[in-house]
């Protein structure tokens, strides 16, 4: 028992854990790899130069996400020392190879964040982690999905008239092509689509031209060329009170039934709107891996429901954006590893897989 003792007073003072006692020793270690259990994003000071696209600039630099009053940027750096210049912003950063470009361009910058939405670059990068790509250029650049954001379609979710809802009409989903007569036939009503009520249909869509961009892709057929009704851009905040407003007016000549689209991000969380499941998958589930009906309280019920991890990373969800971290494999002075590759660690972490959940992204792993 002495021997025992005395053991474990020298592995404490060498700065050893045990199973029963998985702290990280801050000062000696900034990240850990994420297939860890226990893993903490740590207290080593961190700084990086990177570039970004608007999306990812967006959920960075917006306050509130996280704290209050903090930016997920912020946040990193009050809490965890994580320093993240960013000197511009490229919309452009869509294709790992025009990334590449801007990285060996600025000598400066240590790495870039961005979203893939195309699912041949999701597997390229994909491919580029796995090393199933070729080695003198697996060497040259790397790349790791650390979350995922989405387009959602939502609609009026009310108590206030439970029996016109405009979810349990639909079963909770709408497909492709009842889309695509929505926004390209401008208006309809919603009983040729399951109401048993006449309401007229109201569409909306977003400010962000990339996200229509990406939704006329999506309902394009190959070959085809494909263009949607002329809709007024809507601010978000604004596009929920309007659908809102729309399902509750007492007045029957001036009640309609509002559909439109935005960040999966931006949506989470909102009980006044529905998300609707696409092709029959839904970006959110219960607890327990199931996805969730019409029938949640989406209010009341917080906290029995999360982000959907399974439908995203295994691509069954078709309107997804992959948020990767891409760096060259240059070696950081102070380190094994590079900055990138350091950062993509700290946000595989179980903490950092968290934050990012905070903000609305949907984890690369199932921290559940």
């Amino acid at each position: 028992g002495l021997i025992a003792l005395m053991t474990l007073l020298l592995s404490e003072r060498n700065g050893e854990t045990t199973d029963s006692s998985p702290e990280v020793n801050y000062s000696e270690k900034a990240s850990c790899k994420y297939p860890k259990s226990n893993c903490y994003i740590g207290k080593k000071e961190f700084n990086a130069s990177i570039i970004t696209d608007s999306m990812v600039s967006d959920w960075m630099q917006a306050k509130n996400l996280v704290s209050y009053n903090n930016s997920f940027k912020t946040e990193l750096k009050e809490k965890y020392n994580i320093t993240l210049g960013i000197p511009y912003v490229n919309n452009e950063l869509r294709e790992i190879n025009e990334i590449k470009k801007q990285l060996n361009r600025l000598e400066t910058l240590d790495f870039a964040i961005t979203n893939l939405s195309n699912n041949s670059q999701i597997k390229e990068c994909n491919d580029i982690a796995s090393s199933n790509i070729n080695q003198d250029e697996s060497n040259e650049l790397k790349c790791k999905i650390i979350a995922y954001d989405g387009i959602v379609f939502f609609v009026p979710f009310s108590d206030a008239r439970g029996e016109d809802s405009i979810p349990k009409a639909l079963n909770g989903n709408i497909n492709k092509d009842d889309l695509a007569k929505l926004y390209q036939k401008g208006k309809t009503d919603w009983n040729q689509l399951g109401l048993k009520k006449s309401l007229p249909v109201e569409l909306y869509e977003p400010e962000e031209k990339h996200l229509i961009d990406s939704f006329i892709q999506f309902i394009t057929e190959p070959n085809a060329s494909t263009t949607i009704a002329k809709i007024e851009p809507t601010k978000f905040d604004s596009m929920l009170q309007k659908i809102l407003q729309g399902f509750e007016e007492t007045n029957p000549e001036n009640r309609y039934g509002g559909i439109g689209f935005g960040l999966l991000r931006k949506v989470y969380g909102q009980c006044s709107v529905y998300p609707l499941a696409i092709n029959g998958v839904q970006t959110l589930a219960h607890n327990d891996g199931k996805p969730i009906t019409p029938n949640v309280d989406l209010c009341n019920d917080k906290g029995s429901y999360r982000l959907n991890t399974e439908a995203f990373k295994s691509g069954r969800y078709p309107l997804r954006f992959a948020i990767a971290v891409i760096y060259k494999t240059t070696k950081d002075e102070d380190s094994e590893d590079s900055k990138g590759e350091k950062f993509a660690e700290m946000m595989l972490s179980d903490e950092g897989q968290s934050l990012l959940q905070e903000i609305g992204l949907v984890p690369a792993r199932d921290i559940y």
